[in-house]
């Protein structure tokens, strides 16, 4: 059941009265984000590149190990195109799921299985789209590490949350101006979505910006930073606990 719209705003205002704290009006942008194990989200093949590719490939140069979940829409197609765009950015270990796109937020049994997974590996860091894209995977991802943190004898760790289809209120950006090109060319191994949209203009011309209003050079990554704890309590003050579906995401 969908919220009135009324009432969704209401959401939205709560949401910023919680991170307003938490946001400067300067931007600090940082070298690259600390932690040698890094996991990203990636509700569906290439948001990992669009959202935090950059960066990415910072950690990898910097000998950090970096794995990545697919968590939906994982066909052959977009595999292969995963896998061309991996020896462009440097991934470690791919994990791909086999849900369907737009049907994670009717897996609630996927919060085990990403909790076990962060058992084992045990990350300093996560890349997560941020929980107010208008997406429903973007927003079931959330979810579901929301509700994996929760789990018995799973470690807290860093959040960073990325962009995509919906920029969102920053508060860290990492300087990826040496990174663009190689982050272009992977943008341009999905050329299974590139058809439809033009990612690579897009993408990049909002890395351009979020270095042009901060103290960036060229291009940066934009993300909202938080411990996990802290990030599921923003979950908590900006849904109300409530499950993605209630909140009318788009897809």
């Amino acid at each position: 059941m969908k919220l009135p719209r009324h009432a969704l705003w209401r959401h939205v205002y709560r949401l910023y009265e919680a991170i307003d704290p938490w946001v400067k009006l300067s931007v600090p942008v940082e070298e690259k984000p600390q932690g040698a194990r890094v996991l990203v989200l990636a509700p569906h093949i290439d948001d990992e590149v669009i959202g935090c590719g950059g960066t990415a490939i910072k950690h990898r140069q910097a000998g950090d190990r970096l794995w990545c979940l697919y968590l939906a829409g994982c066909t052959d197609e977009r595999v292969q195109e995963a896998e061309r765009a991996r020896a462009i950015i440097g991934f470690h270990r791919l994990i791909f799921w086999g849900y369907q796109t737009r049907t994670l937020r009717d897996h609630p049994e996927a919060a085990e299985t990403l909790a076990e997974l962060l058992r084992e590996y045990r990350p300093d860091l996560i890349y997560v789209p941020f929980f107010l894209e208008r997406h429903h995977d973007h927003v079931a991802t959330n979810h579901l590490l929301i509700l994996a943190l929760r789990r018995p004898k799973v470690p807290g760790c860093m959040i960073y949350a990325y962009e995509v289809w919906t920029p969102l209120v920053a508060n860290v950006l990492v300087d990826i101006t040496d990174q663009a090109e190689a982050k272009r060319e992977a943008l341009r191994q999905f050329q299974s979505q590139i058809r439809s949209i033009d990612w690579e203009a897009g993408i990049l011309a909002l890395n351009r910006y979020r270095a042009t209003v901060s103290k960036a050079r060229q291009y940066a990554e934009a993300f909202f930073r938080a411990t996990s704890g802290r990030y599921a309590r923003l979950w908590e003050q900006a849904c109300g606990g409530k499950s993605p579906e209630d909140h009318g995401a788009e897809g």
